[in-house]
């Protein structure tokens, strides 16, 4: 394809037929992006589907997917006199692989036309006649061979389709013949009659730009050509030749989408001109403006956004239940009235049984065949993923006719804490000009999603969910076979040995289920576990099953209920209830089966304490309600006045009183959840435990997961629960000592204290007239299996609360000339972790999540042990240790696999007793996760 002076021309190499000696088929039209032109079959049985989930449903009609969808596809015709038997023939878009796709018996009668779809169903039963045939590959939209071969390897024809615009195609004109052209028209499965498309000469423009205006505007449009007719619309369709004649000034007295198009002499010669003009309305939220065919969202046989025909009670599948995916245009403006971007997309209905609210949440799709890959913009300011797939625009769901923002309130509670969770903003949309109210923009959870937040290979992960009507594992993505092999583990083995907990911890990233849980429960999730469970793992050697955090609809009160505070959510999720709704065993078992474990049972008590003294102390929600609640109050008017008549959200008030219920169950709930705990795992109760430090300023306590930074501090843990206390000095300061300990070493910057009645502890610190920014070695992998090495590396570890920028120190073993100097630029973040690798490139082929790691130092680790050094930019020696295989230094890290890993951070790294076997092969960029002794 060429582009010159806004003309694009289309270079197409012509095709050819090979065997002359007797008629052989040949390729006749070629589409590589299909938005709107012909859709594959759709069984007819999903017209009965009689419940909400048809996904299911059709599943167990033994059915494999549903169809209705807008493949690529290859027009097969034979020219000749005789009848062609296409049986063996291969067809292929890799000319190294002529038979990547094989024919069934077709029988090609004489001057017939064959539609074959290339969308990867790999489908051949053409003998019922309401049934396609479906290659296994589908075909690149920039552009690629396709080849037709004969049963006996002669190639009859092949194709490079170059680049080919969207809803086109290319095809043999006249019909048959030698020359290739693009059709604006196409001819799916028929004769190439109508006229070739000469590419877009012309386009069109506008008197003014999409936007806000205070009042009234009169539109002009002009195109390049003098001869052009620009056809236009105002209700979101396509322009099309028939389509209102622009002949004059356009006045838009009220917001309306402006779509128009350039025709010379009949044939298309302009892309789209799409503007939308917002007349005499302003908004606080960013706006986002969807314009489609309209029969694309409300016809009543493949509208989106309606019921069909037989949408009745007794015989009900309305079409928003189907997987229909529609083309769809988008502007999104900034709240100052600024146009962030505009494109092209695919839009379907998002979500499951909230698709029968009159509101329905949307899934926006960014693909190639509508133009471009991926949106390259901020959607959610501060926010450092600026890169998406796809979105979803969540119209608040089962709480649309409740506060509309309990999902993002809640699951923003933790988003500082080890679990994944959805970036979250507000939006109004306007649906073909229409008002139709806010929508809270959410990242997609897929897995485009890891890829962003964890940089993995998205190609390269399992996804499952865990649902109520379906007793085995739903895969998402990938398999179920690791699943499946931990959940057979947990079946036949007693968490309550260590040894087997200790296995389970390789397989699970136990820090992450135990906030997803704790979170859970306090949230008092009604609909989980049963339903809303997804996780996943990186399918390499290291990979650990993580949870995604969504869904949170049915939270903080949302039966409406006074009491719902009370739920017993620790309860509702260890029960299993045979299998039916609302937790079958099968969700349940997870949680049952990881409180055998003492160490389980007791990590995720103090990690509720943690919470419940931290992220969910009442003042800190609140203030999180309040900020929430400011952010939607000035649009919520205009929300509720068009949809309120649907539920019970009719008026401010009652919208207003659903978040007063917010309020209310964060007042309670904390008292509710401590009694739950107490009596699920026979506690006396809780009792304070009091913290302080000598001076402000010197340093900091951890008490398990919770930092405390202002003293002094006191909070509520569970009687007969031990709870883990580090004291973390601030930079020019050293720990001292404990004042108040009733076990455990007083000088021990680490102590664990078997919690059986009110404590009150302070930490000393002292001035420390040596200290330096004290960056420390974290994790040494020095000699790992030959099962999984990705060569030598270390973790260097910064404690403080600021960044250190650590460009130009100097990493060395016990020879001098053995150096690595750290490259310009180098910042390890406060609280944050590095990795020094020998080989940057094959540490991430085994290690794809992290991107914290810098190379390549040219020199090995001994695997009997040497000294390892870190020198500031001032040559200052900043950390030193030898580390050895022998005792008091743990031996195991020595060649089978798992490394050298601090037990703390705050502990002494230079002596053997402070360092301890890594859980797996290390958690290199990422707090240690060590063997249990």
């Amino acid at each position: 394809m060429i582009k010159t002076n806004n003309v694009i021309l289309f270079v197409i190499i012509v095709g050819f037929t090979i065997n002359t000696g007797f008629s052989q088929p040949i390729i006749n039209e070629v589409m590589s992006s299909n938005i709107t032109s012909i859709h594959d079959e759709y069984d007819a049985d999903m017209q009965n589907c009689p419940v909400p989930d048809c996904d299911w449903w059709y599943e167990q009609m033994g059915k494999s997917t549903q169809d209705g969808d807008y493949p690529d596809w290859i027009e097969i015709y034979n020219p000749g006199s005789e009848s062609i038997d296409l049986t063996g023939y291969g067809l292929s878009d890799n000319p190294s692989e002529s038979y990547k796709w094989i024919f069934p018996h077709v029988i090609l009668a004489p001057y017939e036309h064959l539609l074959v779809f290339a969308s990867g169903k790999d489908r051949k039963n053409p003998g019922d006649i309401e049934d396609y045939i479906h290659t296994n590959f589908k075909i690149d939209r920039i552009g690629e061979t396709i080849l037709l071969t004969d049963d006996a390897g002669v190639l009859c024809d092949s194709i490079d389709t170059a680049e080919i615009p969207v809803d086109f195609s290319l095809g043999r004109y006249p019909n048959g013949e030698t020359e290739w052209v693009i059709f604006s028209e196409p001819t799916p499965g028929e004769e190439n009659t109508t006229l070739p498309f000469p590419g877009f000469t012309d386009s069109v423009q506008a008197s003014h730009p999409g936007g806000f205006y205070d009042n009234h505007i009169i539109l002009n449009l002009s195109a390049n050509s003098p001869t052009a007719e620009i056809r236009y619309s105002l209700d979101g369709s396509e322009p099309t030749i028939n389509s209102d004649l622009y002949s004059g000034q356009i006045l838009i007295s009220s917001t309306t989408v402006v779509k128009a198009r350039t025709y010379e002499n009949g044939i298309l010669s302009s892309h789209i001109l799409t503007q939308t003009y917002f007349i005499v309305d302003r908004f606080t939220m960013p706006v986002i403006s969807l314009s489609m065919e309209p029969d694309d969202l409300w016809d009543e046989e493949f509208g989106i956004y309606v019921p069909g025909n037989n949408a009745d009670e007794s015989n009900r599948v309305a079409n928003y239940w189907q997987n229909w995916e529609r083309p769809v245009h988008i502007e999104f403006y900034e709240p100052n009235g600024t146009q962030g971007f505009s494109i092209d997309a695919g839009v379907k209905i998002f979500g499951w049984g909230t698709r029968s609210n009159a509101l329905k949440s949307l899934s926006i799709m960014i693909r190639g065949r509508y133009g471009q890959d991926e949106l390259e913009y901020p959607l959610f300011p501060d926010f450092p993923i600026t890169k998406f797939k796809s979105f979803v625009l969540r119209a608040g769901a089962s709480d649309w006719q409740g506060t509309y923002f309990r999902d993002p309130f809640a699951s923003s509670l933790v988003m500082e804490k080890n679990v994944d969770r959805q970036a979250f903003r507000p939006a109004i949309v306007f649906l073909n000009g229409q008002y139709w109210g806010i929508h809270n923009i959410r990242e997609k959870l897929n897995e485009d999603y890891l890829a962003s937040h964890h940089h993995i290979d998205k190609n390269n992960v399992d996804i499952i969910s865990r649902y109520w009507r379906r007793s085995y594992p739903v895969v998402i993505e990938g398999d179920d076979q690791a699943y499946l092999d931990m959940e057979d583990y947990l079946e036949n083995h007693d968490l309550g040995n260590p040894y087997h907990y200790e296995y389970i911890r390789t397989l699970i990233d136990v820090d992450n289920y135990l906030t997803y849980c704790a979170s859970q429960i306090y949230f008092a999730n009604y609909d989980w576990p049963g339903n809303n469970i997804k996780c996943w793992r990186t399918r390499t050697p290291n990979g650990k099953w993580r949870w995604l955090m969504y869904d949170l609809d049915d939270t903080f009160g949302s039966r409406g209920g006074t009491n719902d505070y009370r739920h017993n959510t620790l309860e509702h999720a260890t029960t299993p209830y045979g299998s039916s709704w609302p937790n079958p065993s099968h969700t349940t078992f997870l949680l049952r089966k990881m409180f055998e474990s003492e160490q389980f049972r007791n990590d995720y008590i103090n990690r509720s304490a943690d919470f419940m003294n931290g992220i969910f102390i009442p003042d800190n929600v609140l203030d999180r309600i309040d900020e929430i609640q400011t952010l939607f109050e000035p649009e919520m008017s205009r929300h509720i006045t068009k949809w309120g008549l649907y539920g019970f959200l009719r008026s401010m008030s009652r919208w207003e009183s659903n978040v007063d219920v917010l309020r209310e169950f964060t007042m309670r709930r904390e008292r509710y959840v401590r009694e739950h705990i107490c009596d699920k795992f026979d506690l006396e109760g809780c009792a304070e435990l009091k913290l302080n430090v000598s001076q402000t300023g010197r340093g900091k306590i951890k008490v398990n997961s919770l930092i405390i930074d202002e003293f002094p501090w006191s909070g509520d843990y569970f009687l007969g629960i031990p709870i883990q206390l580090s004291a973390l000095p601030s930079p020019g300061f050293r720990f001292v000592g404990w004042t108040g300990l009733s076990s455990g070493d007083p000088a021990s910057c680490m102590v664990t204290v078997n919690f059986s009645a009110a404590l009150s502890l302070t930490a000393y610190f002292e001035e420390d007239s040596n200290s330096l920014p004290s960056i420390i070695f974290n994790e040494i992998n020095y000699n790992t299996s030959a099962d999984f090495d990705p060569e030598d590396w270390v973790e260097l570890y910064n404690p403080y609360s600021d960044a250190v920028d650590i460009s130009g120190w100097t990493f060395k073993d016990e020879d001098d000339f053995h150096s690595f100097i750290i490259p310009k630029d180098t910042i390890i973040p406060a609280d944050g972790y590095i990795v020094l690798c020998r080989d940057a490139s094959v540490f991430h082929q085994f290690f794809p999540g992290v991107d914290n790691y810098i190379g390549n130092f040219d020199f090995g680790l001994s695997s009997t042990g040497e000294l390892i050094r870190l020198f500031n930019d001032q040559d200052l020696i900043i950390d030193s240790l030898t580390y050895s295989n022998t005792e008091p230094w743990p031996a195991e890290p020595n060649g089978p696999g798992p490394i050298l890993s601090l037990r703390n951070v705050y502990l002494d790294n230079s002596i053997g007793q402070s360092w301890g076997t890594s859980l797996g092969y290390g958690t290199p960029g990422a707090v240690n996760d060590l063997k249990l002794e």
